[in-house]
């Protein structure tokens, strides 16, 4: 009996062990961001939401100006300690709630047009494609590399929106 599994070990070819390790490393991957997401989305769905008041009232005129018809909930965090855009098909704008009640009005302003910006790019469909990119050649340093720069560069994209329009 041992030398017939020391023959099924014979028949396992380099190329099938490389598979695989790949497959492993892609379902990781995968499962540690699909964790954070989930992590993160039940984190935003305790949060309050804004659904009144003078910011949300510029929130729905800057998202006008856009053009943006199905405009990103705003919430506020007592965790968060920068804004962000959450969400595909639920979108949120998540504010933390010293920005939301320490910045001037114009500040904010710009906060709000730059995380609509990202939504008007449809940044989150593209940062999801980074990621199911990165989880197919997650053994590529230089596709790390990459998806580090593709951030950045939507992140500065978003900032020039924020100051061609002078909001």
């Amino acid at each position: 009996k041992a030398f017939l599994g020391n023959d099924k070990l014979r028949r396992w070819s380099p190329a099938i062990i490389l598979f695989a390790i790949w497959s492993v490393g892609c379902l990781v991957l995968l499962a540690v961001v699909l964790w954070q997401y989930r992590r993160l989305s039940l984190a935003v769905s305790r949060m309050p939401c804004l659904e009144e008041g003078p910011l949300s009232i510029r929130h729905e005129k800057i998202s006008l100006q856009m053009g943006i018809r199905r405009a990103p909930t705003v919430y506020l965090s007592d965790e968060a300690t920068s804004p962000f855009l959450f969400g595909i098909f639920q979108p949120r704008i998540v504010l933390p709630r010293e920005m939301a009640e320490g910045l001037k009005a114009s500040d904010l302003d710009s906060v709000l047009f730059h995380e609509l910006s990202h939504w008007r790019r449809r940044d989150p469909w593209i940062g999801w494609l980074q990621v199911l990119g990165q989880s197919l050649f997650w053994f590529h340093p230089l596709l790390w590399w990459a998806n580090a720069q593709l951030r950045h560069e939507r992140e500065c994209v978003c900032d020039e929106a924020v100051l061609r329009t002078g909001v």
